[in-house]
């Protein structure tokens, strides 16, 4: 990347946007060869796991580019191990905290579709715009997780 003159945190920046994959694929011919549902499910959610990490990746030193906009040298490992606990690890527990108070909800509404509905999309945007906006993390991650946890605790 020298012929382009790119730092390293573009460069790595760059990596983050092509490792993302898409599952669409293999999804179908796993559908269409009879696999089973449960392994289908599986991989979607790799996928799921595998975008917010790319997300995650790419804020990390886009974020070290903005803070740093003058030295483009890497940053030190105590900044990166910080965006990455703030920008990745932040994100999943907005969203496990968000799907404990929705399935507490659910818990209370009975056989209502129509209040049951409402209770979860509304926690998908409630997680994401939570995470986004107040907490600074991840809002994809956040919502994956907020996902996982009504999926198994609700």
């Amino acid at each position: 990347f020298d012929d382009y003159n790119w730092s390293w945190p573009v460069c790595l920046m760059f990596g983050a946007m092509l490792s993302a994959t898409d599952p669409v694929a293999v999804v179908a011919l796993l559908k269409e060869l009879g696999v089973s549902e449960r392994l289908s499910v599986l991989i979607e959610g790799e996928s799921l796991l595998n975008d917010g990490t790319a997300i995650v990746v790419f804020d990390v030193f886009r974020e070290a580019l903005v803070h740093r906009p003058c030295d483009p040298e890497m940053p030190s490992y105590i900044e990166v191990f910080e965006l990455l606990f703030r920008l990745g690890g932040l994100g999943p527990i907005v969203g496990c905290l968000v799907g404990s108070c929705c399935v507490t909800l659910l818990r209370n509404t009975v056989n209502d579709a129509l209040n049951e509905t409402t209770i979860t999309l509304f926690a998908a945007y409630a997680s994401f715009g939570i995470a986004e906006g107040i907490v600074g993390t991840s809002g994809v991650l956040s919502v994956v997780f907020c996902g996982l946890f009504v999926s198994r605790y609700g």
